[in-house]
């Protein structure tokens, strides 16, 4: 198993990962380190709650994401049930 070193708000972590999964690590790691940047004035919240909100905003994108392709895929089968409605119509 490969492992990776990842900085996340200036400290060093080794991971071990699946082959091929570093790149998408680094990934996560510099969108959190984004993340973390909306709390860098933040001198009275401790590091831990840093990273406890970060991650309450990366599952919130993740739900608000996760119901975007929910009614695209609503709107996909409507779409899709009008061409067959269609089709039957023309035949």
């Amino acid at each position: 198993m490969p492992e990776i070193k990842i900085i996340i708000d200036n400290e060093t972590f080794s991971l071990q990962c699946e082959e091929g999964e570093e790149e998408e690590l680094k990934k996560a790691a510099d969108i959190v380190n984004n993340k973390m940047t909306i709390f860098e004035d933040e001198i009275n919240i401790s590091r831990s709650k840093k990273l406890l909100m970060v991650s309450l905003l990366l599952a919130s994108e993740s739900n608000e994401a996760g119901s975007k392709l929910s009614d695209q895929e609503e709107k996909i089968k409507k779409i899709e049930s009008l061409l067959d409605e269609l089709e039957n119509f023309l035949d």
